[in-house]
This record gives C-alpha cells, sequence and structure tokens, in this order.
C-alpha cells in the first residue's frame, strides 16, 4: 500500500472547456502500489457517474495535478463528528494540524476544505492558525467591484488579444473574470426586476384602497334608485290602461259578489270558480 496525493480535476458533462474551468478536488488516500494518479482519479469519476441520482449531471474526467515535493508529510486523518453527517459524510481533522475536511461514505479519501486547499498535499505539521493564515495570505486578482471587474476583463481581453501566442494562464483568468462578472451582472438585474415588482405591488394596493374609498358613493346613489323604484310601479299601477278578465274576477269577487252573480255578467264560470277558491271565496 502507497499514499496518493493529488489534485482531481473534472468538468461536468457538456460543459464548455473555454467557457469552464475544471473543478479541483484535493485527494489525500491510501492505494495499491500498482495505482497511478491518473488511474485512481478516473476510477473516483467512474464511481461517481455510476452512483449518480436521476437529473445529477455526469462528469469527465480532466486530468490530476501532481504532489509538490515539500517533504511530502501527509496529513493524519481523525473522525471529528460524532456521527455521519446528512449527506452520508463524515468531518475529519488532522491531527498534526488541524486542517479540517469531509470523507464520503466507506471510502477512506478525504477531501480537504477549501480554506485549507494551499497544504491539501503537504501537512505543514503546524497546529491550525498558522495553517489557516498561509491560506489567506493568497492575493485574488480579480478585483470584487462590479464596474471594476468589468474594466479589468475588457482590460485583460485586450492584452490577450494583443499577444502573438496565446498566454494560458491569462485566457484562464480571463474566463475566470468573465464569469463573475455575469453573475454579478445577473444578480443586480434580478434586484432590479424585483424592486419593479415590489412598486408594483404598492401601486397596485394604494389604486385599491382608492377605490374602496369611493365605493360608499356609489351604494348611496343605489340606495337611492331602489327608493325611488316604488313611485314608478305606483305609476304603473295607476294607469289608464284597462283591467284584464282574471282582475275583474278578482274586483267584483272582492266586491262581495257570488260566482252565479259574476257568471251572469258574461265571465266562464271556471274561471269564476278557480280564482273565488284561489282567493278563499264561497263558490256559490
Amino acid at each position: 500500500m502507497k499514499q496518493l496525493s493529488y489534485i482531481l480535476q473534472w468538468r461536468q458533462e457538456g460543459d464548455s472547456p473555454l467557457a469552464h474551468d475544471p473543478n479541483e478536488e484535493t485527494i489525500n488516500t491510501m492505494a495499491e502500489d500498482n495505482m497511478t494518479m491518473e488511474l485512481h482519479g478516473e476510477n473516483l469519476i467512474k464511481m461517481f457517474n455510476n452512483t449518480a441520482k436521476p437529473g445529477e449531471k455526469k462528469r469527465v474526467f480532466v486530468g490530476v495535478l501532481k504532489s509538490h515535493e515539500v517533504g511530502n508529510v501527509n496529513h493524519v486523518w481523525e473522525k471529528a463528528s460524532l456521527v455521519t453527517e446528512r449527506g452520508g459524510y463524515d468531518r475529519m481533522r488532522c491531527r498534526n494540524c488541524e486542517a479540517t475536511g469531509k470523507r464520503h461514505g466507506l471510502s477512506q479519501t478525504v477531501i480537504i476544505d477549501a480554506k485549507f486547499k494551499k497544504i491539501a498535499l503537504s501537512c505543514p505539521n503546524t497546529k491550525g492558525q498558522k495553517a489557516v493564515e498561509e491560506v489567506e495570505d493568497v492575493v485574488d486578482p480579480i478585483p470584487k467591484n462590479q464596474v471594476e471587474l468589468q474594466e479589468f476583463t475588457a482590460k485583460l481581453w485586450d492584452e490577450i488579444f494583443a499577444e502573438e501566442k496565446a498566454n494560458k494562464e491569462k485566457l484562464t483568468l480571463y474566463n475566470t473574470a468573465a464569469l463573475r462578472y455575469n453573475k454579478a451582472a445577473g444578480k443586480e438585474l434580478i434586484k432590479v426586476i424585483r424592486n419593479f415588482n415590489l412598486q408594483k405591488q404598492e401601486n397596485m394596493a394604494t389604486a385599491k384602497k382608492a377605490a374602496k374609498k369611493a365605493a360608499p358613493k356609489k351604494a348611496v346613489k343605489k340606495a337611492a334608485a331602489k327608493k325611488a323604484a316604488p313611485k314608478k310601479a305606483a305609476k304603473k299601477a295607476t294607469g289608464d290602461k284597462p283591467l284584464g278578465k282574471g282582475a275583474q274576477i278578482q274586483a267584483l269577487l272582492e266586491k262581495g259578489l257570488s260566482v252565479n252573480e259574476i257568471v251572469e255578467k258574461g265571465f266562464h264560470k271556471p274561471s269564476v270558480a278557480w280564482y273565488a277558491s284561489k282567493g278563499g271565496f264561497t263558490k256559490k
């Protein structure tokens, strides 16, 4: 058995090499004597693809970066979490330098946390704080301000275009800067859209309140219209139109005339009898 320490590089399936920098994971593990870093890395990618969940993008092996010869003091990993974390991994801590990482499943491979990336392949054998400080001293050349980032990206592109031979380091730096700018611009656009929608909602709420205040006046007009309605009905009732036969029969019944007396006036007996029964009058 031997110790394998290297950086595994991979991309998601379908990602363009020009638009996306490879993802990197630091690998520290024990392996058979005949196992190479390249073969071990390829096997890890195959294992991931074979166990990928539905909808999860598969990975493509890019390559490995060899360990720097800095004495090659290996980390001594110990389990730091009492139980396995949600997601199926254990938290690990180096006994010597207190760097931290994660160990997934039953694998002996520990993926070191990003803040300890610089010392991933060689333990400095110093306690935690110094190890963290070594990583934090690295200066990011890409500005964080969006305006400065845009100027930096444009200037870098002009430099790359002006050179006769492609500079791989500058191209990688440009791709990273361009991706960061696009991400920042996207966030700014989302913020503008969100503010616009909030303002629109506020305007609609204000309009609804104004409409509610004006509503009682309409209600008063409707109530006044209802009060005026009986007058129209009265006008209709007191019009000059002649009464129908049914109304005439009812009027005669109310005067106290019997059915026979009404029939003598020329009305149909069954009709008179029906109106008499309906109104509770005696059938005579």
